[in-house]
């Protein structure tokens, strides 16, 4: 049947997490064997912690055998099941009010706007859609990122009213980050950009690929919600916390939900911390070297300027990739 599509094949499966263990461990199982073909792409909804105690319950009788650290026991099936997985960015009060107003049908038709932005004139900010058109067309992913810098630049020197920049920036970066969805070179980018962290990476090359392939995928979301740069300081961050949530996940949720507790590893807390579970958890944290590393990296030399993760930056890193599952890291 699938050789009868001339597309690719997106199936999308959801609510795996109202089914039972047994089923969800058997489904996943199955499309790694059974159901694999190049030409699918399955797309799984559901809460991570449950399909991860699903593979738990299911394989009870390994878990013995396995010492939990970082990861999860049902978490390592996890890993090997899902090629790549992510939580879904927070919505915006903006964007969350319009769809509610759109949801009660409070929108005016005669005020509704359809279709992409209207783009100014050239006298005006220097974006026409031939502009967009002809910087989607760079095939080299750095070299248009160049050019969407370039127009960026631009069109902020430009005479052009606020609201007309406002709309042409964000149509640059729709263009932009749609444009880098099917760029094969954007891998390839990142792998480059990530150079300096090579130290801190695993050992494993599935894992290394599930981090590039994380880390092109969140770099999309902090563009079209922040306007972060690809390479830009920014960007630096929002890469070592991707790291941070594939490589050490439970220091990853704990930063999270006690984004305080970054300030007293980093140096930058100005006083106690006031809960003892906290207390508990920075000492955990403390054991952990490279977690402490990917906070506080930094390297001149290559282009990674100090750039600190604290509560501040955790902040608004919650908004990009929320904290909606895991585990605290376990204390001693």
């Amino acid at each position: 049947m699938i050789a009868s599509f001339r597309r690719p094949v997106l199936v999308v499966i959801d609510d795996l997490d109202r089914c039972e263990p047994a089923y969800v461990a058997g489904l996943l199982s199955g499309m790694q064997t059974i159901l694999t073909s190049q030409r699918v792409i399955y797309l799984l909804l559901g809460d991570r912690d449950w399909i991860e105690r699903s593979f738990s319950e299911t394989y009870k009788s390994m878990r013995a055998s396995e010492k939990e650290d970082e990861h999860t026991f049902g978490g390592r099936f996890v890993e090997k099941s899902i090629q790549m997985s992510f939580v879904l960015p927070e919505v915006q009060d903006p964007e969350k009010t319009a769809y509610v107003r759109q949801v009660l049908d409070l929108e005016d038709p005669a005020k509704t706007v359809s279709g992409p932005p209207v783009l100014a004139k050239d006298n005006e900010a220097g974006m026409t859609q031939a502009a967009l058109d002809r910087i989607s067309a760079i095939p080299e992913f750095e070299a248009r990122e160049q050019a969407g810098a370039d127009l960026l630049a631009k069109m902020e020197d430009s005479d052009a009213a606020q609201e007309t920049i406002a709309a042409q920036t964000k149509a640059l970066r729709e263009t932009l980050s749609l444009r880098a969805a099917f760029d094969e070179t954007v891998a390839r980018a990142t792998s480059h950009m990530l150079e300096p962290l090579v130290p801190l990476l695993p050992a494993n090359p599935r894992q290394i690929k599930r981090i590039i392939n994380t880390i092109t995928f969140i770099e999309e979301i902090a563009r079209l919600s922040r306007g972060t740069a690809p390479g830009s300081t920014e960007w630096q961050i929002v890469a070592r916390w991707g790291i941070l949530a594939l490589d050490w996940p439970r220091a990853w949720y704990t930063l999270s939900t006690h984004p305080v507790i970054a300030d007293h590893l980093i140096g930058r807390a100005t006083g106690e911390l006031d809960y003892q579970r906290e207390k508990d958890l920075l000492k955990a944290l403390q054991k952990r070297e490279d977690v402490l590393r990917l906070l506080c990296f930094e390297d001149e030399t290559e282009g990674w300027p100090k750039a600190d993760i604290g509560s501040e930056q955790i902040e608004w890193l919650r908004q990009l990739m929320p904290p909606t599952s895991g585990q605290e890291v376990e204390c001693t």
